[in-house]
């Protein structure tokens, strides 16, 4: 464990008190929770330059949304987003509203921890205890940055399906909350822009840089900043319940379903003139029958269903995450270099078809052959125990059966799995020299 990770994991204590006292409850306010930062304004321009950069040559429209007033911009928005010359959140803000005429803009960016490591690790670090208590959520967490010159939120008085923590970034943000009850007795309120009428009844939170605040999903909330760039990252926290609500994983795995059945899909299509307009009706039995014997086969091929072991273990390994930073470049680790897992984070497998194994780390999914040793290997990074590579390849790798099957790993084999789990962040270079002290060289 690192120091810059280890400062934002809060005693379980405060943990106790908050599931207790304030999860799905009420509002709460905490000043300077920790001594440094979750992200810096600096941080957060470089996080969203990244995003930006990563939603155009992905050509996705889900990640970044753009807000002239109140008003959604759909068009022509590369202009008005943000670059590295802009040098800080406050610069990219002057130049995005000058270039509309002085107008107020506001920015969103989902899945903000996908591009930005350092955050992503410390907002892991914060939530794990959390969700020892109340459970890992089924639905996927979507962390979000909003920044801008806007005076109230562009989107106006709103609730969501989840209660969440918010870090304030930069600039003074004030919240304003209402319960549902209350809404529900004033409908009026719904999506409105101007809620003077309601703010005697309104819980009013207000954060500065390094503050927490955090209301249940029985909340509907807006912002106001008092002056200047606000920007402020809100993090979901789901409810660690599994239903039919789930809806990212089940989306996912309907996808996946989608995805078999149109290549499988060996219909012939046909075109119908206008004239036989009432020959659609019975092309439907045909079409019918025909997806239920192409869904039949599809959820009996042991190759979907490794595809649904994938969406599971990224889902509980990511802890939640929706999407995680890309892995590492491949680095080569030396026979010499001492390595160790985190058992708060650890690798997780299922064993999948054709004698593989199944593993994933930190949302990441890949594969391996079924070699019995493996999952021994597996169990020795994850409990943080510093080991030499040298004596991991020279103890894991060879020749072994399982089941009457004979399995090979070659010391490169070996090799390749450490490096692989060093990309994806699971084991880092044991940076305690009495842990290092600790490991006893094997026979060369």
């Amino acid at each position: 464990m690192t120091t810059t990770q280890a400062c934002f994991a809060l005693p379980s204590e405060f943990w106790a008190r908050f599931v207790d006292r304030q999860w799905e409850k009420c509002p709460f306010l905490l000043k300077q929770l920790f001594p440094t930062p979750l992200a810096t304004p600096d941080d957060v321009l470089r996080g969203i330059v990244e995003a930006c950069a990563a939603a155009e040559r992905n050509r996705s429209d889900d990640v970044v949304q753009f807000f002239v007033e109140h008003a959604r911009l759909e068009a022509d928005i590369k202009r008005y987003l943000p670059r590295f010359a802009d040098r800080s959140l406050e610069g990219y803000v002057k130049r995005a509203s000058q270039a509309l005429g002085g107008r107020q803009i506001g920015l969103v960016v989902r899945d903000y921890a996908a591009y930005d490591v350092r955050t992503w690790l410390r907002l892991r670090e914060f939530l794990r205890p959390l969700y020892e208590l109340i459970g890992l959520p089924g639905d996927s967490s979507q962390p979000v940055v909003l920044l801008g010159n806007y005076e109230k939120t562009p989107f106006g008085l709103h609730a969501d399906v989840y209660g969440a923590f918010v870090f304030v970034i930069a600039g003074r943000k004030r919240f304003r909350m209402w319960p549902e009850d209350y809404i529900r007795c004033h409908p009026e309120a719904r999506g409105c822009l101007d809620f003077l009428p309601f703010l005697n009844d309104a819980i009013t939170l207000e954060g500065e840089p390094g503050d927490v605040l955090y209301w249940p999903s029985t909340y509907w909330h807006s912002a106001d900043s008092r002056e200047g760039v606000t920007a402020s990252l809100t993090v979901p926290v789901l409810k660690g319940t599994w239903s039919s609500d789930d809806r990212h994983l089940r989306q996912q795995m309907l996808r996946a379903v989608e995805d078999r059945l149109e290549a499988a899909d060996g219909i012939e299509r046909r075109v119908f003139p206008m004239a036989m307009l009432r020959d659609y009706a019975t092309t439907i039995p045909d079409v019918a029958k025909s997806t239920t014997r192409t869904l039949e086969r599809v959820l009996r091929e042991p190759g979907f269903e490794d595809e649904l072991k994938v969406l599971w273990l990224n889902h509980v390994s990511s802890l939640g995450f929706s999407r995680v930073p890309p892995p590492l470049a491949h680095a080569r680790l030396g026979s010499d270099a001492v390595i160790q897992g985190d058992p708060r984070f650890p690798i997780l497998w299922l064993p999948g078809s054709d004698e593989t194994l199944i593993c994933s780390a930190n949302g990441h999914c890949f594969s391996f052959n079924g070699h019995p040793k493996i999952p021994m290997l597996l169990k020795r990074l994850n409990s943080g125990e510093p080991c030499r590579v040298a004596d991991l390849v020279r103890e894991y790798a060879g020749l072994a059966e399982s089941e009457g099957v004979a399995f090979d790993a070659s010391p490169e084999d070996i090799r390749g799995l450490l490096e692989k789990r060093y990309s994806l962040r699971a084991i880092s270079p044991a940076d305690n020299l009495v842990a290092k002290r600790r490991v006893k060289r094997g026979p060369a």
